[in-house]
């Protein structure tokens, strides 16, 4: 899995611009709590912005841009996807889709992964299972998909495991980032009034190919 892709849709309605960075690999058991905590990882801090005071202040910098980062699956494949949302560069004097995208690429390339940020991602990715544990229709729905697919890649929790957790190190982490970067297959999305050629100079995946939607009112 290790072809790259980048996809646009014009979209003229809107005065923001969408950017998706999205990384595909197999659900498994044995790494989806990995990939939980991981995720969390991304929307902390990175190396390049080692406080909250510091991403907060980089991101504000962007105009007020919004950054996230999610997990979900797909059939039988998990999904990290890191997304920003921000105003179009064609309002200010600065080069906003190539910040947007540098963005983008130091928080996959360069979370920031120590004892500490490892630490609070495994007690909120704890509280958020507990939450959904708690939660009785939520509950109902994991253990019906649990004994419906056991075995299979429909009985994983895309949640991740309590039980996993603790025994998590940070040098499992480290190396699971890694094996991301190398292995897992990479699409990245941009939605709104861009230029194709801009897109494709910045080539944020070394992608080969630029497949284009065009969305007008």
């Amino acid at each position: 899995m290790n072809k790259k892709g980048i996809y646009i849709i014009q979209d003229h309605k809107f005065n923001e611009v969408y950017m998706s960075l999205r990384l595909i690999f197999d659900l498994k058991y044995e790494t989806v709590t990995q990939a939980n905590l991981l995720n969390y990882l991304f929307s902390d801090r990175l190396e390049k912005y080692p406080t909250k005071q510091a991403i907060t202040k980089a991101q504000d910098l962007l105009y007020g841009s919004k950054f996230s980062s999610h997990t979900y699956s797909i059939g039988k494949y998990q999904v990290i996807e890191l997304s920003l949302i921000g105003i179009n560069e064609k309002f200010v004097s600065e080069p906003l889709h190539q910040l947007y995208v540098d963005l983008l690429l130091e928080t996959l390339n360069r979370p920031l992964i120590n004892e500490e940020t490892l630490k609070e991602a495994k007690k909120n990715v704890s509280q958020s299972i507990k939450r959904q544990q708690e939660h009785p229709t939520h509950y109902a729905i994991f253990k019906a998909f649990e004994l419906a697919g056991e075995g299979q890649p429909f009985g994983v929790s895309t949640q991740g495991y309590l039980e996993e957790i603790e025994d998590i190190t940070l040098e499992d982490i480290k190396a699971f980032h890694q094996t991301l970067l190398k292995e897992a297959y990479k699409e990245f999305y941009v939605n709104g009034d861009v230029k194709t050629f801009d897109i494709e100079s910045m080539c944020p995946l070394n992608g080969t190919s630029v497949i284009q939607t065009d969305i007008r009112s």
